[in-house]
């Protein structure tokens, strides 16, 4: 298996918060595993929007660019992100709790034959990976831990749980520009 991945969730050339957010939680995850942060980006004009993932953290940027990324479907951003992890096979892959997150994670935890969890409110690492989530309307709280260690780890991360990196003026991470043939259908 190979990196933590977040997937850095854009809209009209902007990122949320919350995707600076998990690039801060995924860089303690994939120090902890000893593995390299990846950002995957998804658009229809990535270049610009490279820097500031690599300023907050990441070693590696895997870019997919096609004007069909300009709007979001279910099926036109799983498959090919469900490909391109089964080719690379990540440890983890971190989505933003969004509504764009919360819809692809589960498409893509089912494309990979992998478990998921849901609004992760914090992270544990010790003795193996544990993640926290809200149960009974948030009155408590779960600590829950995948079991297969064949499949990636699929998350969703609640916004404001994490802290942002602090930003490295000119840092630079290894881009990497993945082709994608999509059908308007």
């Amino acid at each position: 298996m190979s990196g933590v991945w977040i997937f850095a969730e854009q809209k009209d050339g902007k990122f949320r918060q919350v995707v600076f957010e998990m690039l801060g939680a995924g860089r303690r995850l994939a120090d902890h595993l000893g593995e390299p942060l990846v950002a995957v980006l998804f658009g229809s004009n990535c270049s610009e929007l490279v820097k500031p993932l690599a300023e907050h953290g990441a070693d590696r940027i895997l870019t997919a660019e096609h004007e069909l990324f300009s709007r979001y479907t279910t099926d036109g951003w799983s498959r090919p992100l469900a490909e391109l992890a089964r080719k690379e096979q990540p440890r983890a892959i971190l989505f933003a709790h969004s509504s764009v997150g919360r819809d692809l994670a589960p498409a893509v935890a089912q494309k990979l034959d992998a478990g998921q969890i849901s609004d992760v409110v914090a992270m544990r690492l010790e003795d193996g990976v544990a993640f926290q989530r809200p149960i009974y309307s948030g009155k408590a709280f779960a600590w829950m831990e995948f079991t297969s260690p064949e499949a990636a780890m699929i998350v969703t991360v609640r916004p404001k749980s994490f802290e942002i990196p602090e930003l490295q003026e000119g840092r630079t991470a290894e881009t990497h520009s993945i082709a994608v043939s999509l059908d308007p259908a």
